[in-house]
């Protein structure tokens, strides 16, 4: 009868033991994850109009500029990106798809519309960023 009691006590001790180290390593894997995630949360963090901060200190000074887009901006398929771009960029002012600036931001979906844009404009890129955002000016 003891011998049973020590088996039924060492094997309760070594499920204990084992769901010991399972609970140790989930709470590892559980606070590594939240750490990596609060790291790369600021990272990440995307603030309205972000992608036309870059632009900002080449307009430094400016009061107007131009916002030439291509896209859509009625009220169902608008994405905001003038209200960023204008958020973002004050105290310069944007003109929506005005071409009297001599600085202008082009918003355009593809290549093509960018290179007849700058045509129209008679405008060189004076700055291109990551988002695909450029900043003209005309010659």
């Amino acid at each position: 009868m003891t011998l049973t009691i020590k088996k039924i006590l060492s094997f309760k001790s070594a499920i204990l033991a084992l769901s010991l180290i399972v609970l140790v390593c989930n709470i590892f894997i559980l606070v590594t994850g939240i750490i990596i995630q609060l790291k790369t949360e600021n990272k990440n963090s995307f603030e309205p109009g972000l992608q036309f901060a870059d632009l900002k200190d080449d307009l430094n000074g400016v009061r107007e500029a131009g916002f030439i887009t291509n896209k859509d901006l009625s009220s169902e398929n608008n994405d905001g990106q003038f209200l960023m771009a204008q958020y973002m960029l004050a105290p310069t002012a944007l003109d929506l798809n005005a071409t009297k600036h001599k600085y202008n931001i082009l918003d355009c979906t593809s290549k093509t519309h960018v290179l007849y844009a700058l045509r129209s404009l008679n405008a060189a890129p004076l700055k291109i960023n990551k988002y695909g955002k450029i900043l003209a000016v005309k010659q």
